[in-house]
């Protein structure tokens, strides 16, 4: 009797239509993950764009705080 070398077979061995199924499964969860990721980077893209990057004279008055 060989030995069991990964966990394929520990329940039998699996028809093609299982195999494909199963790869269909994991393409389908792929595909779902892929979809999220996007949607999460679009919503940092439009958050991102949203920001107001005009300076608040932050710079100026640090600059009038160092000279007093």
């Amino acid at each position: 009797m060989p030995s069991i070398q990964n966990d394929a077979t520990i329940n039998g061995n699996r028809t093609i239509k299982e195999l494909k199924n199963q790869e269909d499964l994991s393409l389908k969860k792929s595909l779902i993950n892929v979809h999220e990721h996007l949607d999460a980077s679009n919503n940092i893209i439009k958050l991102a764009n949203e920001i107001d990057f005009e300076p608040s004279r932050l710079l100026e008055k640090t600059k009038s705080l160092k000279k007093m």
